[in-house]
């Protein structure tokens, strides 16, 4: 898990075996806040522009990339598979 407070931010995110750069502006993420919050944008919408706020360069595996910029958004506690339960559950355990 990242602390993004004190830890060193990962300049890129492993896709397909690929290293893509992405952005790690403290600015993206709020923008990406701001954006899922909004209700007058459809989903679709929505996930094309999250990933042109964290990917400069939009790697072709969009599934993964969107994967990738939530893990990064959540500090690296999202893996997709993972219920909210399970993540309270590991924060009490540390």
């Amino acid at each position: 898990m990242i602390n993004i407070l004190i830890d060193h931010l990962p300049e890129t995110v492993r896709i397909d075996g690929l290293n893509y750069p992405i952005n790690t502006d403290f600015r993206a993420s709020i923008l990406f806040e701001e954006l899922m919050n909004d209700c007058e944008i459809d989903n679709k919408e929505k996930i094309i522009a999250a990933l042109k706020l964290y990917y400069p360069i939009l790697p072709n595996n969009l599934s993964e990339a969107l994967e990738q910029a939530l893990w990064f958004y959540s500090c690296g506690k999202y893996d997709g598979n993972t219920s909210k339960e399970q993540d309270e559950e590991e924060r009490k355990n540390l």
